[in-house]
């Protein structure tokens, strides 16, 4: 299958995710699941902690007058989580492929000021690399262009803003939001988001949201800046090549969120790291 194919495919991801929670991040309030009418058993956690789950279908919180549903398109769907009824001032956004895999305190997300960290990474925005990347976009329709997509947004925030963005992206772990910066940051680009908004899967040539939002909110001073190898608690991002090596720095390593893009080729890996979370979890939980 095409890695954009596979990306649909289901492996198991989320209810690892959860369970990585319930085990590691266990005071969280509440979880809001965003999804397109589904719905799937939560037996596989505690009773206490699965009732503070609440399945939330899209277009409870997607304008359908604005937006053509169902949407598919993260970046869509992420615009409008502020939305979601009884969510939290401050929250975390993870994706389903995210885990917790190691113990997550207040102190790791919120700085002394109560103040969300924005974990960043460099992102370097040249006019030949844009080139570069719009043309790359063009000749591969069928693949997203990340660098492409940076670009563009970076485009926008400059036309709407009246400057170039920071010199930093966020990076592709947990992400804490706050519900007045995101319906800020909509409201300040509205009138040119159709780009994203009109896409039911993700593009090359539309807006990252999330990139979007990093940049306003530091623009704005709504959140603290960490680069993330500063910050005590670490992390990584696994792309869909997941390396037996790879799996071996994870196991030996414990880091507070991974995030994995897994793939067919390369599931065995991904069963025997998931095997070894389980495994440490459910000796802590003795």
């Amino acid at each position: 299958p095409h890695q954009n194919q596979q990306r649909y495919e289901p492996f198991g991801e989320i209810d690892f995710s959860l369970k990585t929670l319930e085990r590691n991040f266990g005071w969280l309030r509440k979880i809001f699941i965003v999804t397109d009418r589904q719905r799937f058993p939560l037996s596989g956690l505690s009773p206490a902690f699965a009732s503070r789950i609440t399945f939330v279908d899209h277009r409870e919180i997607i304008p359908g007058d604005v937006v053509p549903l169902p949407t598919f398109n993260s970046s869509v769907i992420e615009a409008f989580l502020h939305r979601i009824e009884g969510l939290s001032d401050t929250f975390l956004y993870l994706n389903d492929d995210m885990f917790v895999a190691s113990p997550i305190s207040y102190s790791d997300l919120i700085d002394p000021e109560g103040v969300p960290y924005s974990f960043v990474e460099p992102r370097r925005l040249t006019p030949l690399g844009r080139r570069a990347q719009l043309e790359t976009a063009r000749q591969w329709p069928d693949v997203v262009h990340h660098g492409a997509r940076d670009h563009i947004t970076a485009d926008l925030f400059e036309d709407v803003i009246g400057v170039r963005p920071p010199s930093v992206r966020p990076t592709h772990v947990g992400t804490m939001l706050t519900r007045q910066a995101e319906a800020e940051t909509l409201r300040l680009f509205a009138d040119r988001l159709d780009s994203v908004l009109s896409h039911r899967l993700r593009s090359s040539f539309a807006v990252r949201w999330m990139v979007l939002s990093t940049w306003t909110a530091l623009h704005f001073g709504w959140v603290t800046p960490v680069p993330l190898a500063k910050h005590r608690g670490e992390s990584i991002f696994v792309n869909s090549d997941l390396h037996p090596d790879i799996v071996d720095m994870l196991i030996t390593r414990p880091h507070k969120f991974v995030c994995i893009n897994v793939t067919e080729a390369r599931l065995a890996e991904y069963e025997r790291l998931k095997q070894f979370y389980l495994d440490e979890l459910d000796g802590s939980a003795s």
